[in-house]
């Protein structure tokens, strides 16, 4: 283990996420229909990825919320179109965190993702692939009724879980919390939902 990864995960972490559970209230489960104000938090350093979050930001779109998102991207801060994004995420708001606005630590410069944060959400949708200190640093910082995404094996990051490992692709973790989060307290159809893939904390 280098000393960045040891300061991380045995003193950054521990002293955010004692914080992070004395000043959050008490996680509700929130269904998507009932949600007005939702916060995605994702890491395209991976292009791919980008095509898949702003599908899944679509249609949570058409129910009808207010959406922010924040992700990591591979540039420096002069190098790339904040409009180029912007049209991948219609009618929401997005915060890039471009890589040198990130300490050697991992942790993002506080005035960066300051907007962000200062938003209160129903939802947080952490879309992470494998595990990533930086997007945990955000999570952390930030004020929601629940925070729903994968489960993170010896991570308590969210309260609704999916579990998938990390060689599955995004699209499943997306797919899945749609699904659920859409049908979950829904008004009835006659169509019932096999709950045996979730896991909730």
């Amino acid at each position: 283990m280098s000393l960045v990864s040891f300061i991380q995960d045995k003193v950054l972490l521990p002293h955010k996420w004692k914080q992070y559970k004395k000043d959050r209230s008490e996680p509700q489960f929130i269904a998507l229909h009932k949600a007005k104000k939702i916060g995605i938090i994702a890491d395209f350093r991976e292009s791919s990825l980008i095509r898949i979050v702003s599908g899944f930001h679509k249609r949570i779109k058409k129910e009808g919320v207010s959406i922010s998102l924040t992700a990591l991207i591979l540039d420096q801060r002069d190098s790339f179109n904040q409009f180029e994004f912007d049209r991948q995420f219609p009618g929401g708001l997005v915060y890039l965190i471009a890589s040198d606005e990130v300490n050697r630590w991992g942790q993002v410069k506080k005035v960066v993702i300051q907007p962000f944060l200062d938003q209160e959400y129903d939802i947080i949708f952490f879309l992470d692939r494998s595990p990533n200190f930086t997007l945990y640093d955000i999570i952390l910082s930030t004020s929601s009724k629940m925070v729903a995404g994968r489960v993170s094996e010896g991570r308590e990051i969210v309260d609704f879980g999916i579990e998938l490992d990390e060689s599955s692709p995004l699209e499943n973790l997306t797919e899945n919390l749609y699904k659920y989060l859409n049908s979950i307290g829904a008004p009835k159809t006659g169509k019932e939902i096999n709950k045996s893939d979730l896991k909730l904390f």
